[in-house]
């Protein structure tokens, strides 16, 4: 049966913010999140929402800094597979100007969340660190193929 123009767009995904892959010297940048209502503590990659005038690749890159202290510059905007529906971030991978030591530059007193930022050592056999991989196990093949690429 031939599929018309309605069934063949795919629903837009609506983006609330942006995220950034990270990933230097076989390292992958994260922030320590703390849940206060559950006392949940969990790492995810850097990002949050977009300020008044911002594209999402100006949120990944400012927020970055913010929640690590590491200066970076986008790559590329990589794409979320249409299977992670509960997506709602722009991704893209990013590349420190230098590779600093992860040191939030916020006040981590009046964050709700944010508890601190670390680079994780991955490797191809384990690229998603401390990650939890119900949430972000889509990206262990992409992270695993990053860090041989740049091994050879």
């Amino acid at each position: 049966m031939p599929r018309s123009p309605a069934t063949m767009t795919r629903a837009r995904r609506h983006l609330a913010g942006s995220r950034a892959l990270c990933i230097s010297r076989g390292q992958l940048l994260l922030v320590e999140h703390h849940d206060p209502h559950t006392g949940h503590t969990y790492w995810i990659l850097p990002g949050g929402g977009r300020e008044a005038g911002e594209d999402f690749a100006e949120a990944a890159v400012r927020e970055v800094r913010e929640e690590t202290g590491v200066e970076v510059r986008v790559v590329r905007r990589l794409r979320v597979p249409a299977s992670q529906a509960d997506v709602t971030y722009a991704l893209f991978l990013v590349e420190p100007v230098a590779h600093t030591a992860a040191a939030p530059l916020v006040d981590l007193t009046q964050e709700a969340y944010l508890r601190g930022a670390a680079w994780h050592v991955v490797t191809p056999d384990k690229p998603l660190g401390p990650l939890d991989a119900a949430v972000w196990g889509y990206l262990a093949p992409r992270i695993a193929r990053l860090l041989r690429d740049r091994s050879s």
